[in-house]
């Protein structure tokens, strides 16, 4: 019998018999594990509410290596993140950044830089949810420079970008991603099926994503590949910077985001 103490995000949770129910955890130490949550015959847990997705958990759980199921021994919160459950567009961002990190990572693989990256996020998420509605043009514009890059929006650019890197599908920049050849200094094509930016002549023969010169340089950027600019890409930039990773994600897992739809309602 082995115990597995962790800090722990909940990916999503579904029901086992009549009161139960099986949570998938994210852990710091283990990677994805799922464990068991058990109620009382009255269908009552005092933890029971503690197994919500954005919130992360300090959690011990114990059972035999080889199965697939775990019991939970205790779990406390360590940290609610009450602001992202309290605004819906930054619900809508926790929950897609939820489903990337369900989507990308195996039972039992442990994974502590996505962890971090994970974590990391969501308290840049809520940071960004917490500029004061009203606030005087002073305060907003003393903190222009500290939160331009923490917008809601650039929160998951930053995180996209990180968690392809992370999961071994970073996205070519710096150089044509068919044929390696030299990048054209201004607006380049994105082809998926190459898995970065190509130059003029393999985009004249391929189908591309047309990406402007302010969103190719914030990208590079944000890859480390130049310093990262002071200021944010304009909405235009964004955008297409937006379709671009969106593309990328789903083509290289292989799948359709189903919380995506979500960002834009």
């Amino acid at each position: 019998m082995a115990l597995y103490r962790s800090d722990a995000f909940v990916l999503r949770t579904y029901k086992l018999g009549e009161s139960d129910q099986i949570v998938v955890l994210f852990t710091r130490d283990y990677g994805k594990l799922r464990v068991v949550a058990h109620r009382n015959r009255r269908g009552h847990s005092r933890t029971a509410s503690y197994y919500q997705p954005l919130t992360r958990l300090h959690v011990i759980a114990y059972g035999r290596p080889t199965r697939s199921l775990y019991q939970t021994h205790s779990v406390d919160i360590a940290q609610a993140f009450r602001v992202l459950h309290e605004d819906f567009n930054l619900l809508s961002c926790g929950l897609y950044m939820t489903e990337l990190i369900d989507i990308s990572t195996q039972d039992r693989q442990p994974a502590p830089e996505l962890f971090a990256l994970f974590d990391e996020a969501l308290e840049a998420l809520a940071g960004a949810g917490q500029v004061p509605k009203g606030a005087p043009a002073s305060v907003l514009t003393t903190r222009q420079h500290e939160r331009q890059r923490v917008t809601p929006p650039m929160v998951l650019r930053h995180f996209e970008i990180s968690l392809l890197t992370l999961s071994g599908y970073a996205l070519q920049l710096s150089e044509c991603a068919h044929c390696g050849g030299e990048l054209p200094p201004g607006a380049c094509g994105y082809n998926a099926r190459a898995g970065g930016l190509v130059c003029d002549t393999c985009a004249a023969t391929r189908h591309t994503l047309k990406i402007g010169h302010a969103a190719c340089g914030y990208l590079r950027g944000m890859m480390g590949h130049v310093p990262l600019p002071e200021m944010l890409p304009d909405t235009a930039a964004q955008q297409e910077m937006e379709r671009l990773l969106h593309l990328h994600l789903t083509t290289c897992l292989g799948r359709e985001i189903k919380s995506y739809p979500f960002l834009y309602l």
